[in-house]
């Protein structure tokens, strides 16, 4: 995959028609804005599976020596996760990190650490439990990402294109 900045020039040159982006592109308006439900994504086994239902997730948290698969350093998702740690004074080891969020997944589904993950990001591993969601029902946060088109490209390619990202994923 290229570079965001590459991909947002591109965009803004003409030779892209739809971008999906963590980050704000300067004149130009989202076609719409996507707030997606960040969680704690623990493997499926059974001792995680004892861990769940939590009534008090600061506590649970807290409790965990949280080992965790990130996304590299400068990602939106990864300042994010940061942020949230930080708030929270909580300390955690690193285990795997990749500018490949796919990698985070399949690290965190083979049982390599936790993940602090978008719903939408791993529906299919969800869906096929191999993942578990924990954390409240709105998320500790919302990942932001939104969808850009450009002028020449018709509301029907770009509303299938909306209907395709909500359907595939938990889009809220």
């Amino acid at each position: 995959s290229r570079p965001l900045e590459e991909l947002i020039q591109d965009f803004k040159k003409g030779s892209l028609d739809l971008l999906l982006s963590v980050e704000p592109i300067i004149n130009h308006s989202p076609y719409k804005t996507y707030s997606l439900p960040v969680l704690l994504m623990l493997p499926n086994t059974k001792e995680n599976m004892k861990l769940v239902p939590i009534k008090n997730f600061s506590k649970f948290i807290h409790s965990l020596k949280l080992k965790l698969n990130l996304p590299v350093e400068g990602f939106k998702l990864r300042k994010e996760v940061n942020a949230f740690l930080k708030n929270l004074d909580k300390d955690y080891e690193i285990i795997f990190e990749s500018n490949i969020l796919a990698s985070i997944v399949r690290a965190t589904s083979e049982n390599l650490g936790y993940s602090f993950l978008p719903l939408s990001y791993v529906k299919r591993e969800l869906d096929n439990s191999l993942l578990i969601a924990v954390g409240p029902s709105e998320g500790f946060w919302k990942h932001e990402i939104s969808l850009y088109h450009s002028n020449g490209l018709s509301n029907e390619i770009i509303e299938s294109f909306d209907k395709i990202l909500i359907n595939y994923s938990i889009l809220n």
